[in-house]
């Protein structure tokens, strides 16, 4: 997931003092604000079999990692026992990130869009102060030249506002997705735990010290028959160890 929001990302970043904007959408994606809008729209607390929300969402943040690489890619990884489930968990933390930095940027350029609008008001009657003014101003006096600059100056103003007041109008109107997905999430083909390989070999490992203490406990208890009460002791670990298997 590649993020791309230019100067609303970095001022963002810094207002929260972070260097890397990268390091402020994973902040966002690990916010309990993010994390509840998944469990609700999937109802993971009835699928978790959880009475609690808090419960579900401490449930949701140990089956979830969410990482920044020096490539400016984020990752989204879900360990869950269904393995749709895993990759609709993945794909529900970037769509809400999406929507969460489109409100961002929309409130952004709301604000912008009243700051040119209430500029431009201001611009407009100071431009028809100085159209006044100049049309007073009587040709051939240097007071006509002071109100020709004057009322160029505030033309230019004027014009420069309302183009920002237009692009910001844009801005509060379009729906463009700020994120970008890279890769989106599948379900996986294969299980990520518990490791088949792991478990074989544990058993194998057990097996073994098993077979060598049965080996040493035969052995004893064929040293044991001059000893009654050590063979007595010997008969009882065998049986237990029988009735263990």
């Amino acid at each position: 997931m590649l993020a791309q929001l230019g100067v609303m990302g970095g001022g963002a970043g810094a207002a929260l003092g972070l260097k890397d904007p990268n390091a402020l959408y994973v902040a966002i994606l690990k916010s309990r604000n993010i994390s509840e809008k998944v469990v609700r729209r999937l109802d993971l607390q009835k699928v978790y079999g959880i009475k609690t929300l808090t419960d579900t969402l401490k449930m949701l943040e140990g089956e979830s990692t969410i990482t920044a690489g020096k490539d400016g890619v984020i990752t989204v990884e879900v360990d869950a026992k269904d393995p749709e489930l895993a990759a609709k968990i993945a794909n529900m933390f970037v769509e809400e990130l999406n929507k969460l930095m489109q409100s961002f940027a929309l409130t952004e350029a709301a604000q912008r869009r009243q700051f040119f609008e209430v500029q431009m008001k201001s611009a407009k009657d100071k431009l028809t102060d100085a159209e006044i003014l100049l049309d007073k101003t009587p040709r051939t006096s240097l007071q006509h030249l002071d109100a020709v600059r004057s009322f160029k100056y505030q033309e230019a103003i004027y014009e420069i506002l309302i183009k920002q007041f237009e692009m910001a109008k844009l801005d509060e109107a379009k729906d463009s997705p700020l994120i970008q997905i890279l890769d989106k999430a599948t379900p996986p083909e294969k299980k990520s735990k518990p490791k088949r390989s792991t478990i074989v070999m544990l058993a194998t490992l057990a097996a073994f010290f098993l077979a060598v203490i049965w080996a040493f406990i035969k052995e004893a208890l064929a040293h044991s028959n001059g000893d009654p009460g050590q063979a007595a002791r010997l008969g009882k670990l065998r049986e237990l160890l029988h009735w263990r298997r």
